[in-house]
C-alpha cells in the first residue's frame, strides 16, 4: 500500500493506492475493486443526492451530471476547468453547495494546496497556500486527503511533509480563515511522528486518527 486508507463519507468505503492504482474496499474487508481507466472514482454522489462529480480523462478539472445520467451529455456541467486541480476527488459539502478539492500552487507541480468552488456561482477560491489566511502555516497539502465537517463549517486536511518532513492534521475554515494544527508537535513525546487515517464522528464533536510512527 502506498497510502494510508482514508474513509468515504460515511465511512462505509475505504480507498487507498498500490501498484495497482486507486482501490477501494468495504469498511469490513469485502467487495474490493480496482479504478481502471475511464471509470468513475469515489466519491461522486452530492449529499442531497441529486448529482454525480467525476473526472475525464484528457480532460482538465471536474465534472458534475444529474444522478442517472450519463457523463458527457448535454446536462453535464464542467465546473472545475484548472489544468491545475489535481488528481480524482472533489468533495461535496454537506450543503451540496461546493466542491472541495486539491489543486497545484502557481506552477509548481510538488506543493499541492486546498481549493472550492461555489457550484450556483462558479467562483473557485484557494484556501490554503500562499495569499490565503493560512499561508502562515508553509504547507503543502496531502493529495486528496481533506474533509468537510459533518456540519461543513470546518475543513481537516493532511499536510504531506515537503516543507516539514512531517505529517501533521489540520482544520481550516471553508473561507481559509482560522487556520489551526490539531495536535501539538509534542503530543506523543517527541517532535518527531506521522499522523495517519482519520475520521471524523457523525456529530463532528470529535476526531479518530491513527500515528504511523513515533521515534
Amino acid at each position: 500500500v502506498q497510502t494510508c486508507a482514508l474513509p468515504i463519507y460515511d465511512g462505509s468505503v475505504l480507498y487507498f493506492a498500490d501498484n495497482r492504482g486507486t482501490v477501494y474496499v468495504d469498511a469490513d474487508g469485502s467487495n474490493q475493486r480496482v479504478r481502471k481507466k475511464l471509470e468513475a472514482p469515489f466519491p461522486g454522489e452530492s449529499p442531497d443526492g441529486k448529482w454525480y462529480v467525476t473526472t475525464r480523462y484528457g480532460k482538465p478539472g471536474f465534472f458534475i451530471a444529474p444522478i442517472g445520467v450519463n457523463i458527457g451529455g448535454p446536462e453535464t456541467r464542467h465546473v472545475v476547468k484548472s489544468a491545475a486541480a489535481c488528481c480524482e476527488i472533489a468533495r461535496w459539502s454537506p450543503d451540496s453547495k461546493y466542491l472541495l478539492y486539491t489543486a497545484y500552487e502557481g506552477s509548481s507541480r510538488n506543493c499541492l494546496q486546498l481549493w472550492t468552488t461555489n457550484l450556483e456561482t462558479g467562483e473557485s477560491i484557494q484556501i490554503t497556500g500562499t495569499g490565503t489566511p493560512s499561508e502562515g502555516l508553509k504547507h503543502c497539502v496531502y493529495v486528496d486527503s481533506a474533509q468537510w465537517s459533518p456540519d461543513g463549517s470546518s475543513v481537516l486536511f493532511l499536510e504531506d511533509g515537503t516543507l516539514s518532513g512531517v505529517y501533521r492534521l489540520f482544520l481550516v475554515d471553508p473561507d481559509g480563515g482560522n487556520p489551526r494544527q490539531l495536535l501539538r508537535d509534542d503530543s506523543f513525546g517527541g517532535p518527531t511522528w506521522d499522523a495517519g487515517a482519520y475520521a471524523w464522528s457523525p456529530d463532528g464533536r470529535a476526531i479518530m486518527f491513527g500515528v504511523l510512527r513515533v521515534w
